[in-house]
């Protein structure tokens, strides 16, 4: 059995990572800040852990007797966490850590500082000598059960996004994530690698299409401008948040540089680990309730 410790539990990427962990051949020590507030259900194979990762000693102790962990670390996490994660893993004698980066690690520096962020976190991880697998996802579906979203496909049978009807975006789910991370385990000949997992290219056009056949409704796609667009995300992640996911945030001076680590092309998490990514029609058939009045 596997002691796995999962970073980040209560949020919504961890949702299906639990669900597939609960195999009967792990014991999942489910991460969170604030016991209290967890909706994580504890049984004989999860347990909730508390524990504030600004403190390296109770980090340290979180990682004691565990063999994998599974780190997630959502884009707006403190700019220390990468770190904090890959040194107390190095020091409880971690066998295997799984990184989901929730987006591309730059092989160089950019005037972006969350993205200069996943390179650095890349160089400490391999300079750590921790096995380590790493995966690239793409955009989630999940993005479209953000509230401002939902509501506005419930109410106005309307979905707004910021590219072209006809722009193809690689849609995936938090499930094709998770699955990805639970079957590499297994796996020690890919371990040391890094994936992509992307779904397949699908229009405005075709998501509203494929929206309207499960719901039964018309929907229709609409484009919305950049300052529309990021004053949504600034009504559901903060202020500033929009800005910055949207590359428009406050510029990182620092001065250019190439990573610290050989260069790499990504491995496709769906080939190597042979699986089939979740369809966008059973996507919204599984979350269906959300988009109806």
């Amino acid at each position: 059995m596997n002691n796995i410790l999962v970073y980040s539990a209560t949020g919504l990427q961890a949702i299906p990572l639990l669900s597939l962990l609960q195999n009967g051949e792990n014991k999942i020590y489910a991460m969170t800040r604030n016991r209290s507030s967890s909706n994580v259900v504890e049984n004989e194979y999860t347990s909730v852990v508390e524990v504030d990762i600004s403190d390296k000693h109770q980090l340290v102790k979180a990682n004691e007797g565990k063999d994998v962990v599974m780190l997630n670390l959502p884009f707006f996490s403190d700019d220390n966490a990468g770190k904090h994660a890959i040194d107390a893993a190095k020091e409880a004698g971690i066998k295997l850590m799984i990184w989901n980066a929730n987006g591309a690690i730059p092989q160089e520096t950019s005037n972006r500082h969350k993205i200069n962020i996943r390179l650095e976190n890349m160089e400490r991880l391999i300079a750590s000598d921790i096995p380590y697998v790493v995966f690239q996802p793409t955009i989630y579906l999940e993005n479209l059960l953000i509230r401002t979203t939902a509501e506005v496909i419930k109410d106005s049978n309307t979905i707004e996004m910021i590219t072209p009807a006809e722009a193809p975006i690689p849609w995936m789910s938090t499930w094709d994530i998770s699955l990805a991370m639970v079957k590499v385990v297994k796996r020690e000949d890919l371990y040391n690698n890094v994936f992509t997992v992307s779904g397949s290219g699908i229009t405005g056009t075709q998501l509203a299409h494929t929206f309207s056949q499960v719901l039964g409704r018309t929907i229709t796609y609409q484009q919305v401008g950049m300052e529309d667009y990021i004053r949504k995300l600034n009504q559901v992640m903060g202020e500033g948040h929009g800005e910055e996911i949207m590359g428009m945030g406050k510029r990182d001076e620092r001065a250019f540089r190439v990573a610290d680590f050989p260069k790499f092309s990504p491995l496709d998490a769906f080939e190597e680990l042979h699986f089939n990514p979740m369809t966008l029609h059973e996507w919204i058939t599984k979350h269906k309730q959300q988009f109806q009045n």
